[in-house]
């Protein structure tokens, strides 16, 4: 009869020592979901990663196109290419802001957030300076032809609009509101038209007197 003996490398586990193994497997298994729990909700928490595509203004025909390269964005808004001087990743409020040169030449702060509508559409919300917030829902992924026809537009050297005022220089939240909305920029320039036409008639009626006296009274014909 052949009896078995057990050498030292091949002894049973005792209980305590499975016990330590289970109670370690268990632990690294709820830190390992701890740690992906923690890296989604970052990644759902911070700012949007890419907002890339081919967005539509709601309730409107202007489009937005938007290239991510790199940490950079290329943009066209209605069809004209814009300068994006600086971006930004803010996580803490969910948002990209971009440093955007605009028609009117102003440098203005553009936050872009994203969000589903009840429909699940995706919808992206552009806050330009503080003063507009425009919903824009997306139309359509970027194509090779979206990306061509973006790389060879140029921003316009000279604004296309602009007030009574260089808005390059605009300092004041009004003076940029002004810059960021070419309706109130045409007022402006319309008032500013106007002041000036009054500020000539009474220049004129102050020197009318002297003129009456020097010249008119000294005709004699």
């Amino acid at each position: 009869m052949t009896v078995d003996t057990l050498t030292p490398n091949s002894a049973p586990s005792s209980p305590s020592n499975k016990r330590r193994l289970l109670i370690a497997g268990g632990l690294g298994l709820a830190l390992a979901f701890i740690a992906l729990a923690f890296l989604g909700w970052q990644r759902l928490a911070g700012a949007p990663t890419d907002l890339s595509g081919v967005w539509i203004l709601i309730g409107s025909n202007t489009t937005l196109v938007l290239e991510k390269q790199g940490a950079d964005y290329r943009l066209s808004l209605g069809g004209r290419r814009l300068t994006v001087k600086d971006v930004d990743r803010d996580n803490a409020n969910h948002q990209i802001n971009l440093t955007v040169v605009t028609d009117s030449g102003l440098l203005a702060t553009w936050s872009l957030s994203t969000e589903k509508d009840g429909e699940s559409r995706r919808l992206l919300y552009v806050d330009r300076d503080g003063f507009a917030r425009d919903p824009f829902m997306l139309q359509r992924e970027l194509t090779d032809a979206d990306r061509a026809r973006l790389a060879k537009a140029r921003p316009a050297r000279q604004p296309l609009w602009s007030p009574s005022f260089d808005c390059g220089k605009a300092a004041t939240d009004v003076e940029r509101m002004i810059c960021s909305d070419a309706e109130l920029a045409e007022m402006d320039k319309h008032i500013a038209a106007v002041v000036s036409a009054a500020d000539a008639i009474a220049t004129q009626k102050a020197s009318q007197p002297a003129w009456i006296e020097s010249v008119r009274n000294s005709c004699t014909t």
